[in-house]
């Protein structure tokens, strides 16, 4: 029978390294930003204003399943309230349990919270992909437990499905979308020369991990530059927006091989970049960014043409854009996949009940939904 093992302080979990990343190449869907690697650098910048709750499913003496969470205070219209809900706060991809059975993991953390003292308000699970890997277990597996969720939609991503080569790719999206690409290549190229830099490290593994500051340097300068920028942030607050975060990530991520630039140039001068993690064959965009001073030659476009060229050349199968990403402009992506999030409130919890009464007057002109407690 599985039993679960909490642990509370995430530089034990270095011991689990094997483990946890045999289980991730497992996991159907998983990112980079689900990684031990990822993780260990998230919770070293939060410091005190978030703790790790790591739960490992042990069956037979052996590790089946993961699922990292976050305990952090959380300020709402009826006061402060501790929730207990994934590390990554939103933003780009999806997130759920590790290994390759999401639904017995599922199940046993949550008969596990049931059994322990609680010091939590409440279960708050952002980001699951419901049609797709997850197609229900989440909400099942919390009805399941006693944990009747309320559901809600939280975002999507614009998916970008990639065929064997950019002329497939360029003739599924009709004679007006190339007339508009090749106009704006011409225009561009008649006003300068347009260059490209792509860059994804192997990885320590193989004697590739090198991070090319001046490459990140560029990113950052168009990000800055960029009066609405599209940069992503996990939670709420500034500490992870900072640069002190973004370069150590960047670090880990070339370290892993899981780092993937795009930047565009015009005469040599960063007019665009594309910031992405890449694994197992899915690229997922963090950050995309474009030079004001240069919208007239249309270098979002200049940049997305190069960005999937490359791609298909390194046979990925997809990209996925957070929306918003793209601007207005989605004549790109070929889907849209909706992020869920699945809460609960204590129904024991005054500050979790008074969240609810919040939660109600506010969406009561609109539509009215109240959070399911047992």
């Amino acid at each position: 029978m599985a039993y679960v093992h909490e642990i509370n302080d995430f530089a034990s979990l270095e011991d689990l390294r094997l483990i946890w990343t045999a289980l991730l190449n497992d996991t159907r869907g998983a990112n980079f930003r689900q990684s031990l690697d990822w993780l260990q650098t998230h919770w070293q910048h939060t410091g005190n204003q978030e703790q790790p709750r790591v739960f490992l499913v042990i069956s037979s003496g052996q590790v089946t399943g993961i699922l990292p969470l976050s305990l952090r205070s959380r300020r709402t219209p009826a006061g402060t309230v501790r929730a207990l809900t994934f590390p990554v706060y939103g933003g780009p991809g999806f997130f759920g349990p590790i290994g390759p059975n999401p639904t017995s993991t599922w199940l046993a953390v949550l008969r596990h919270l049931q059994q322990r003292k609680r010091d939590w308000d409440l279960l708050d699970f952002r980001g699951i992909n419901k049609v797709g890997w997850d197609r229900g277990r989440t909400q099942a597996a919390m009805r399941q437990t006693g944990f009747a969720p309320v559901e809600r939609t939280c975002g999507a991503s614009y998916m970008l499905d990639l065929p064997a080569t950019w002329d497939e790719y360029l003739s599924s999206r009709g004679a007006e979308f190339q007339r508009q690409i090749d106009l704006t290549e011409q225009q561009a190229a008649a006003s300068g020369v347009v260059s490209f830099e792509s860059y994804r490290p192997r990885g320590a593994a193989y004697g590739d991990a090198n991070p090319r500051w001046e490459l990140f340097s560029q990113c950052v300068d168009l990000a800055v530059r960029n009066r609405h920028p599209t940069a992503t942030v996990d939670r709420p607050g500034a500490e992870l927006a900072s640069l002190s975060f973004l370069r150590d990530a960047h670090a880990c991520a070339c370290r892993a091989g899981a780092v993937d630039i795009s930047v565009v140039s015009h005469d040599r001068r960063p007019i665009a970049f594309a910031y992405n993690y890449h694994w197992d064959g899915a690229l997922l965009n963090l950050h995309i960014g474009c030079a004001p001073a240069y919208s007239q030659l249309q270098p979002r476009d200049l940049l997305l043409r190069r960005v999937l060229q490359d791609a298909t050349r390194k046979g990925d199968r997809c990209i996925s854009f957070i929306a918003g990403s793209l601007g207005r402009d989605c004549r790109w992506t070929t889907r849209v996949v909706h992020h869920f999030q699945y809460t609960y409130y204590a129904r024991t919890s005054l500050p979790g009940m008074a969240a609810i009464f919040s939660n109600w007057l506010r969406q009561r002109s609109t539509q009215p939904q109240t959070a399911a407690v047992l």
